[in-house]
């Protein structure tokens, strides 16, 4: 969701404010989509013990982790279908598979994903840093959604300039930091998923790594 304008026409005594959706696949052929979850806490500050003790027990690794993988799609250009994984897959993963899911998100062991591995984690250096300055609300459950053109695997392979944007989403759950009596600054939160998730793109750009074929990654293309 994108706030694009206020609307208040002459001879309307109260403002009223419109929300427009926009649709950042249009632009996509082929649209590869991830939505990762940000951050070890989900629950806001008005859950209940059974509440959080809820999320605990939805993906035990996520407090190590930092970050949820609840869904993705992949374009393979050979069958011209794509393969499709859900949070139910996502969440089956150990902290030591997750390397390897990520790595599917971006084309392997099909192509080389270093190119477009490279622009996203360029891209959100800059959103680590804007994070870092902004010290006056906190992101709860807040998710990354990443774009990139699956079209043509060898395109996106020696194109200069690989077709890909990357929004923060789900902000129903932003909040004023003074509403959580405990934090104070940054949010920690966020920056801590957001950094492990850059970390393991980090891996996947070192030449030491090796992608791992996994049995939970099978899926059904349509």
């Amino acid at each position: 969701m994108k706030l694009q304008h206020i609307i208040n026409p002459s001879g309307v005594d109260e403002l009223q404010i419109s929300f427009l959706l926009e649709n950042i696949v249009q632009k996509f052929v082929h649209p590869c989509i991830a939505d990762i979850k940000i951050g070890r806490i989900t629950y806001d500050f008005q859950a209940s013990k059974e509440d959080i003790e809820k999320c605990h027990r939805r993906y035990p690794p996520l407090n190590e982790v930092g970050f949820q993988l609840l869904g993705w799609q992949n374009y393979n250009s050979r069958t011209n279908l794509y393969d499709y994984h859900d949070k139910t897959c996502g969440r089956s993963l150990t902290k030591e598979e997750i390397i390897y899911a990520i790595a599917h998100f971006y084309g392997a062991p099909r192509s080389d994903h270093r190119k477009i591995v490279r622009l996203v984690l360029e891209r959100l250096t800059i959103l680590e840093h804007i994070m870092t300055k902004q010290q006056g609300l906190v992101f709860i459950c807040s998710s990354l959604l990443i774009v990139y053109e699956g079209e043509n695997d060898n395109e996106i392979n020696l194109s200069s300039e690989p077709k890909f944007d990357i929004r923060v989403i789900d902000l129903c759950k932003v909040f004023k930091v003074e509403q959580y009596v405990d934090r104070t600054g940054l949010d920690d939160n966020f920056l801590y998923g957001l950094r492990s998730y850059m970390n393991y793109l980090r891996r996947l750009l070192d030449d030491t790594f090796v992608y791992v074929p996994i049995d939970k990654l099978n899926c059904i293309n349509q």
